[in-house]
């Protein structure tokens, strides 16, 4: 076969030539030829050497008696290097100690032939850098190396096949990952095989980066997930079927990347990759979402953790007391990946627990079952002691001694040519699981259970007829206004279009659960997400998921889906022993919660979720506040510690919803009282009750017993009035002179409705006189002064003393004032007699003529025969405002 070479430069090519040169200078220069003669290769090397190229890909077939030679050449900058060809494994030995001693190191390796005709060529670089290179091992050898130096930081860059069919024999070069960029690898025995591997990979947005192949077309192939823009790959070509590809793909604007041969004479092929740009796309960060000062050290966390996980996409939502008041999405990744927004559908992994806990205590508060039911009963299962005494309530708490997976279900059908093929369904799964042995008798300790929460989803959907998903949807889900939670897409080309996708750190296959055929596919498309919707494979929204937090756990008397029941129940904080050496817990809850305390007294309700391609967090806390952080990378999850501490470190919270910006209206929610810092005050008092609770910014009317109060400042103080804090914390100033010893009912209404009451006592207050005064007034305004009577007898009378200075006036023996400047500032009001019921009076004064005033009122008791000095009140003042 005629060797035939092959020059491509970039941007202008020269159709089917044996030089194909580019007119851009600008842009790299790169050679490529194949199936070339040692003499013609050397030639090439040294004709190319000279003018700048450097060898970036070498590939070699046949064996050492008549070598073939392809090889890719850019000219580039770069440490010095030389490359070697036509060696046996042991000279190449030989060569490697000898350029080792030089500062050079191995950079690419390709082998084939076998035994005596076994033939090495190489590249050895002066570049510095750690390394680590094989030659001669076998595949379980290369597998080992894989493992050990990808945990040592660094991937693998070449990698070929020599040797006989039965005696593969592999070689590897690895060099340091600094970007830590997930890679992996595949041998395959055909080429139908590859085929398979490239279209899983390929679909998986990964790339090739190295390939080998050996005389019988067994190909070792390296996968990176990184960017190079459109690419290609051909195998299986003959060397004119080769430089057809090779024409077609250049003319097309593609470079050559990666090139592997195999084979003798009329058996020889060639396989390679071609690709948009030479080298990976830098990535970009990008934000979605609004930016809110409140919570920068929260943006700065995000943001720090997709670019030191490398994870393509993230996102944070929180919600306080009903409100989204925060939410972000990051996209760190290269030009053409879907831009993270605040309702991007992640994969919500273990988050799905939570879910199917809030389907089966639905199902309780409807009253179709109990906690205590049996789902080996419910599902009409033969029982075994799996399930003799396993409950609801130990699926959702972890105690039901069910094993942690159902995963290997898959291998045991492969085993038994009579069991059901994939996909396979729930009843299909919960009749595998039900004749396993169980770990534990129920409820006697705690280890993790994808299992159990699988048939506890099996079981909601046995009791309502209808899939676990839509059954949510219809009483959870879109109650709350929520539309957008589904199952995960099993395959890509069924993502919904703000679907992320997911990634992973270790690229491999496994055979697919998803088709009945058992098709290998990339990890993350590997699994069926409809056989784990109970436990693992829904997808959703940071968004929704705050929204449905909030909605299930923040409404207190406004809930919507579930009674306060059965959220006590799905909150409530039990501790169990952990299955020794398993993946046991201690801090559980009916919701599919774990639970801490942090040191501010705030009880959080914790979920996580991993799966190879994502890792997801959710916590909704006692004060209120949920949190949802989503990353579409497997082991990227983010911190709840920090993202707790986080929170805790807000000091100013916003006090809009941005819930609306998202498709999902506000809470039509009524305030909710707590508390109040007494329950008692006098009659006459210018101190309110300060009142605690949740939405008390949307308060526009409070109800005092049968008092309306409406007036959110002091204008008409003697009728009430209130002032608003924050949305948990407001001040109630009651009306003056209410009826002695009277017990009333505090609540609060907004446009959603009335609150439910505090009860709070107006009393006579203390045995002394009291004075209130509104402490501002516009001017024009009259206003009342009020005064109590303490302990004065029935009947006594009040004078009102009135001055604009704070200086004292004293008559020894007769009264003490603290105005009037010794009586020369001084006005004195009429006596007023306090009414018998109320013990108060009051006086209207007219507009001020003054910038302010003080009031203070004196007692007199006409009755006692010692009415002297008379007994005075505290000095109040009122200041009229501008």
């Amino acid at each position: 076969m005629r060797a035939t070479s092959l020059l491509l430069r970039m941007h202008f090519l020269r159709s089917l030539a044996a030089s194909l040169l580019f007119a851009s200078a600008a842009l790299p220069q790169v050679v490529a030829y194949h199936n070339v003669t040692a003499a013609s290769h050397q030639s090439q090397t040294a004709t190319l050497t000279g003018q700048g190229y450097r060898l970036t890909q070498l590939a070699v077939a046949g064996g050492l008696s008549a070598p073939r030679y392809s090889a890719i050449w850019d000219q580039a900058a770069g440490p010095a290097w030389v490359s070697m060809a036509g060696l046996t494994p042991t000279q190449y030995v030989a060569q490697r100690t000898t350029w080792l001693g030089q500062g050079y190191r191995p950079k690419l390796i390709t082998a084939a032939g076998a035994g005596a005709d076994a033939v090495v060529a190489t590249v050895f670089v002066a570049d510095g850098q750690s390394f680590a290179d094989y030659v001669g091992i076998s595949e379980t050898t290369l597998n080992t190396h894989c493992s050990n130096q990808r945990t040592n930081g660094r991937r693998l860059v070449s990698a070929d096949i020599y040797g006989t069919s039965t005696t593969p024999l592999y070689t590897a070069v690895f060099e340091p990952n600094p970007d830590d960029t997930p890679w992996g690898h595949v041998v395959d025995a055909t080429p139908s095989e590859f085929a398979e591997t490239f279209n899983a990979f390929y679909e998986a947005e990964a790339r090739i980066g190295a390939l080998g192949m050996a005389e019988d077309q067994r190909h070792v192939s390296v996968w990176y997930d990184d960017r190079i823009g459109a690419w290609a790959a051909r195998s299986n070509q003959t060397s004119t079927g080769w430089q057809t590809e090779f024409t077609t793909l250049t003319n097309a604007g593609y470079s050559p990347l990666v090139i592997a041969s195999g084979g003798v004479g009329a058996a020889l092929r060639f396989a390679g990759a071609f690709g948009q740009y030479r080298t990976p796309r830098a990535r970009v960060l990008t934000k979605t979402g609004l930016a809110r000062s409140e919570f920068a050290a929260i943006d700065t966390y995000m943001t720090n953790h997709v670019q030191s996980t490398g994870a393509r996409n993230a996102v944070i939502a929180i919600s306080r007391h009903g409100k989204l008041v925060y939410t972000r999405g990051y996209t760190w990744a290269e030009p053409g990946t879907l831009v993270t927004q605040p309702t991007s559908l992640f994969r919500l992994a273990s988050l799905s627990k939570p879910l199917t806990a809030m389907a089966v205590q639905k199902l309780v508060a409807n009253g179709t079952t109990t906690l205590s039911a049996r789902p080996a009963t419910i599902l009409g299962i033969t029982a075994t002691s799996q399930y003799d005494n396993a409950t609801l309530l130990h699926c959702l708490e972890y105690t039901s001694g069910m094993r942690r997976d159902f995963s290997d279900l898959g291998a045991a059908t492969l085993a038994n040519p009579g069991a059901p093929v994939f996909p396979l369904t729930m009843a299909q799964a919960t009749a595998w699981t039900n004749a396993q042995t169980p770990l534990f008798a129920p409820g006697t300790a705690g280890n993790y259970s994808n299992t159990a929460y699988m048939v506890a989803g099996h079981v909601v959907e046995h009791l309502t007829g209808q899939t676990l998903p839509a059954w949510l949807q219809t009483n959870v889900h879109g109650p709350l206004g929520i539309t957008r939670f589904r199952v995960a897409a099993g395959q890509p080309q069924n993502l919904h279009p703000t679907e992320v996708r997911g990634y992973v750190q270790t690229l491999k296959l496994e055979p697919s659960t998803f088709y009945a055929d058992q098709r290998r596919k990339a990890q993350q498309w590997s699994w069926d997400p409809q056989l784990k919707r109970g436990s693992g494979g829904m997808a959703g929204s940071a968004v929704d998921c705050v929204r449905l937090l909030s909605g299930v756990f923040g409404l207190g008397s406004d809930w919507i889906t579930h009674p306060p029941i059965q959220v006590s129940s799905m909150l409530a904080r039990h501790t169990v022993t952990p299955l020794p050496g398993a993946d046991g817990l201690d801090q559980v809850t009916p919701g599919g919660f774990s639970w801490t305390t942090r040191s501010n007294g705030v009880h959080a309700y914790h979920k996580g979720g991993t799966l190879d391609d994502c890792a997801t967090s959710m916590d909704w806390r006692s004060d209120g506040i949920a949190i949802a952080a989503f990353v579409s990378k497997g082991s990227s999850a983010v911190s709840p510690n920090t993202l707790n501490q986080l929170v805790d470190g807000v000091t100013s919270w916003p006090n809009d919803d941005l819930f609306p910006s998202y498709g999902l209206p506000s809470f039509a929610l009524r305030p909710e009282l707590t508390s109040s810092n007494t329950a008692t005050l006098p009659n006459v008092t210018n101190t309110p009750f300060v009142v605690t609770g949740l939405r008390l910014d949307t308060v526009t009317r409070v109800n005092l017993g049968p008092h309306v109060i409406v007036d959110t400042t002091p204008a008409n103080w003697h009728l009430g009035w209130f002032r608003v804090l924050s949305p948990t914390q407001m001040e109630v100033y009651p009306p003056q002179g209410l009826a002695a010893s009277s017990l009333l009912g505090l609540s609060a209404t907004n446009p959603a409705g009335t609150s439910s009451g505090l009860f709070t006592g107006i009393y006579t207050g203390p045995a002394s006189l009291a004075v209130s005064a509104p402490p501002t007034v516009t001017p024009g305004q009259s206003f009342r002064v009020y005064c109590g009577g303490g302990s004065l007898p029935t009947p006594s009378f009040g004078v009102l003393t009135i001055s604009t200075s704070n200086q004292p006036s004293i008559a020894p023996g007769v009264v003490d004032l603290g105005l009037g400047n010794q009586f020369s500032d001084l006005l004195v009001a009429d006596f007023q007699l306090f009414d018998p019921t109320t013990r108060c009076t009051w006086w209207t004064l007219p507009p001020l003529p003054w910038p302010g005033i003080y009031v203070q009122t004196a007692g007199f008791d006409p009755a006692s025969a010692t009415p002297l000095p008379l007994p005075s009140s505290p000095v109040r003042q009122v200041v009229r405002t501008p």
